[in-house]
Order: structure tokens, then C-alpha cells, then sequence
């Protein structure tokens, strides 16, 4: 999964060089945009549900401004089935079991039930499977599909203020020469 921040500029020549009106635009651009990211990053981690082991939040990661002749972009990724499932929901599956063959669940279980007996967790995680299994998962923990996407959404009017910042700084700087 990943949200993409990105500015486009057609009227720009190919050739940059530094200090030329061209090239302030590209590193001013390049900085707009990396805040814009860290705005993303820290509103998807602070949304994401905690979970059993933390993984959905530490997952998020930034793909840092690339300055390409007309174009400005970078994005916020996290590759984790957790984000997947709760921007998309899940069809209907049988929960896997871990390297060591705990279920997959059973660290949620004991976090969030508080069973702590191995016996007790594997039919704990054998019902919340077979559930899984015969209903998916619409959605989690009673969050909406596209839950990530809607918090962007949010965030966009933020990003947006950086966007105009980064406009008033392009224009002392160029006024500046």
C-alpha cells in the first residue's frame, strides 16, 4: 500500500542549473514534498491500530522526494498484510500458523484476551479462524475500508498549507536575485 505525494511541472526547461529559477524550484520542491510526506507518515502511524505486536505502525516507512525534470514525488508505503487488510478488508481464508507452528493470532490472543495457556490459545485461534474463514473480514476492528485512504484525506489540508509555504518560499527566493 502507498500514498503518493507528488508535484507536476510542465512550464519548467529540462536543463536545471544550479542557482537558476528552474533549479530553486526543484530543491524547493523537493522539500515541500518531503514534509509533506512526514505529515502522512505521522498521521498514518498515530491512526493505525496497535494491534498484538505493534508491526501495522513500525511498518510505515517513507520513500523520500525524487526530482525528476517535470515532476516531484515521493510516497508512504507500508507492506504489512495488516495495512492491507484494513484498507481493503479480507476475503474469506483460514488464518495461517507461524514458523513454529503457533497461530498466527495467538500473539493477538494473548494481548487482547488475555489467554496465556497454549492449549487454550490454539482453540481460541481455531474458532477466530474458522469465523474468518466463513464470514472474511469486511473490515477491522469495526474500521471502514479505505480507512487510510480517508485519513490522507484528512491530512491533505496540511500538506496543502506546506504546498503554499513552499510557493511563498520559491518567490523570496527568486526575488532575492
Amino acid at each position: 500500500m502507498a500514498f503518493q505525494v507528488s508535484l507536476d511541472f510542465e512550464g519548467l526547461p529540462d536543463a536545471l542549473e544550479p542557482g537558476s529559477p528552474a533549479a530553486i524550484i526543484r530543491e524547493e520542491s523537493k522539500r515541500a514534498v518531503d514534509e509533506g510526506l512526514i505529515v502522512l507518515k505521522n498521521g498514518l502511524v498515530k491512526a493505525s491500530p496497535f494491534g498484538g505486536t505493534n508491526t501495522l505502525r513500525t511498518g510505515w516507512q517513507i520513500q523520500p522526494a525524487v526530482p525528476q525534470p517535470k515532476r516531484t514525488a515521493g510516497s508512504v508505503t507500508n507492506a504489512t498484510v495488516q495495512a492491507s487488510v484494513i484498507e481493503k478488508g479480507a476475503k474469506r481464508h483460514r488464518p495461517p500458523s507461524g514458523p513454529t507452528g503457533e497461530p498466527a493470532l495467538g500473539v493477538w490472543i494473548r494481548r487482547k484476551l488475555g489467554i496465556s495457556e497454549p492449549k487454550e490459545v490454539r482453540k481460541a485461534a481455531f474458532l477466530i479462524g474458522r469465523a474468518i474463514k466463513k464470514r472474511g473480514l469486511p473490515s477491522v476492528q469495526g474500521l471502514p475500508k479505505r480507512f487510510f485512504s480517508k485519513i490522507v484525506r484528512i491530512l491533505e489540508p496540511r500538506v496543502d498549507a506546506i504546498m503554499e509555504t513552499m510557493s511563498q518560499r520559491i518567490t523570496e527566493r527568486l526575488s532575492e536575485e
